[in-house]
């Protein structure tokens, strides 16, 4: 692919561990998105905002992507940005924030020389990744592949050495003052890319999960008799107690779950979901009780078999939480066999899980077919900006694959 022939081509300029992180993500997003695992990069430099450069980078963003730490190596992707809004980076530095369509910022000018996208964007985008050497390339394809969830092999990777010479123009590209802008956490948004890969899972053997997973692709179209599931897809929003305590706890969970995993561990993960029982509103209490109590039991290394507690627990939801505290990873739900798990047992629990290991921890075993990624990619980078009541990502999101 020849960047320079490309209109509405954009050159994101990051190191190997940072490119690594998104591409596991599927997403290209905000230094929120890394937890501790962001080395500094331009990214850092425009809070919510991803710079691009056309044609050529400035020596100093290669620089600043590679000077926390010796062992980084500089890469440089090529995005396809057709469709998005931006931010001419000229005007950006002097934190003019005008948005325009990404067409009517790619006029050839002298003086256009990048811009600003608002993200987080699909990692799909990607065309090509360069590196400076044949050496760095191996390196960051073997070390990717020695990882369960990173998908090296969608990408094509290219050596480059005249893109990184230490020769380039060191052309002024930070922000003379302050940026304004905030960069809002992604956790939901992963936990989407979680949910849907785990429906898609079990597509084929439930027909509740394959209409779970339609609806989850298209909220506002597609309805399913997952109670909150449309809601809680289209913009989080969780099921009021009073028209669904199932549908009410259901995602009340998936929201605990999403905004905490990255910081806890999943024994603290376990014990916000008893604190969420315990503060159910008194007059829901009694009919929650049994399966707190049954929590904190196992929590306790109780000693129920799963026919006892079965027996005990008859809902879907009451199911999917005993499972979610018995297997911690999404392959073990999978693995796992009852012949008293119904249809909506096996959809409760695959969201459960699907929450708490987020697109992000999926091993590329569980993020089914080669369709699948770049639709759940453009998925979860809409569901971010519906939440934050920005459209920035003019294409309608891919056709969800089929189950076959």
């Amino acid at each position: 692919m020849n960047d320079k022939n490309q209109s509405e081509v954009g050159l994101l300029v990051t190191n190997h561990l940072n490119l690594m992180f998104s591409l596991a993500a599927g997403l290209i997003m905000p230094p929120s998105g890394f937890g501790d695992k962001y080395y500094r990069d331009p990214l850092g430099e425009y809070p919510g905002w991803i710079p691009f450069f056309v044609d050529k980078v400035p020596r100093s963003a290669i620089d600043v992507s590679i000077e926390e730490a010796r062992h980084l190596m500089p890469v440089i992707a090529a995005v396809d940005l057709a469709g998005l809004s931006a931010i001419d980076l000229n005007n950006a530095r002097r934190a003019v924030i005008q948005c325009s369509l990404l067409s009517g910022l790619t006029d050839k000018g002298p003086q256009r020389r990048g811009f600003l996208v608002r993200g987080p964007i699909p990692a799909a985008r990607i065309r090509v990744i360069r590196f400076r050497s044949d050496g760095d390339m191996e390196s960051f394809r073997s070390s990717s592949e020695l990882r369960s969830n990173v998908p090296v092999n969608t990408y094509a990777l290219r050596r480059n050495k005249t893109r990184f010479s230490r020769s380039l123009k060191r052309w002024p590209w930070l922000p003379e003052r302050k940026w304004p802008g905030e960069s809002i956490p992604v956790h939901a948004a992963h936990a989407v890319g979680g949910i849907l890969a785990m429906l898609h899972q079990i597509a084929r053997k439930s027909s509740v999960a394959a209409d779970a997973c339609r609806a989850g692709f298209n909220p506002q179209s597609h309805a399913c008799d997952v109670p909150g599931l449309n809601s809680w897809m289209r913009d989080s929003s969780v099921e009021p107690i009073s028209k669904s305590l199932e549908g009410h706890m259901l995602w009340g969970l998936v929201t605990i779950v999403a905004e905490n995993r990255m910081e806890c561990s999943d024994n603290d993960l376990e014990q916000l979901v008893v604190d969420f029982f315990d503060n159910i509103p008194a007059a829901y209490r009694r009919s929650t009780a049994p399966l707190s109590r049954t929590l904190k039991e196992i929590g306790e290394l109780g000693g129920s078999s799963i026919e006892q507690l079965w027996k005990q627990h008859r809902t879907p939801l009451g199911r999917a939480v005993i499972l979610f505290f018995l297997r911690r990873e999404c392959q073990e739900l999978l693995d796992f066999r009852h012949d008293l798990m119904s249809d909506s047992d096996w959809v409760y629990a695959a969201i459960l899980f699907g929450a708490r290991s987020g697109w992000l921890r999926l091993p590329l075993s569980l993020r089914g077919s080669a369709e699948l990624e770049p639709a759940v990619s453009y998925r979860m980078a809409a569901f971010h900006h519906q939440l934050t009541s920005r459209s920035v990502d003019r294409p309608r999101i891919p056709e969800m694959p089929t189950f076959g």
